[in-house]
């Protein structure tokens, strides 16, 4: 089960590969993992997500991994924005981290 999530992220980022918004999405979760970025997790009345800083300094959007506050998510739905695609890399490594090891 993990496996297919993790596939389908490392797909999406094959794609994102050729703009900007795959290395910028793996800069992004990189900072989350090794806490050398400002992200929050919220647990709120809509359910999990994440706050994720913005490359513009003192803004975060709030994201999930179907959906994002930034404007790049607004205006182009149709894409994934580096912010949802580095919470799906987050998302990813946090599930294969407590899978089982047998």
């Amino acid at each position: 089960m993990y496996r297919v999530e993790l596939e389908k992220v490392m797909s999406a980022l094959i794609v994102s590969a050729l703009d900007s918004r795959g290395p910028k999405a793996v800069e992004l979760a990189a900072g989350a993992l090794l806490g050398t970025s400002a992200w929050q997790v919220v647990l709120d009345e809509r359910g999990l997500s994440y706050r994720v800083p913005s490359t513009v300094r003192g803004r975060a959007y709030r994201t999930t991994t179907s959906e994002c506050s930034c404007p790049d998510a607004t205006f182009r739905p149709h894409l994934i924005c580096k912010h949802r695609l580095a919470a799906e890399l987050v998302a990813a490594y946090q599930k294969t981290e407590m899978e089982p090891a047998f």
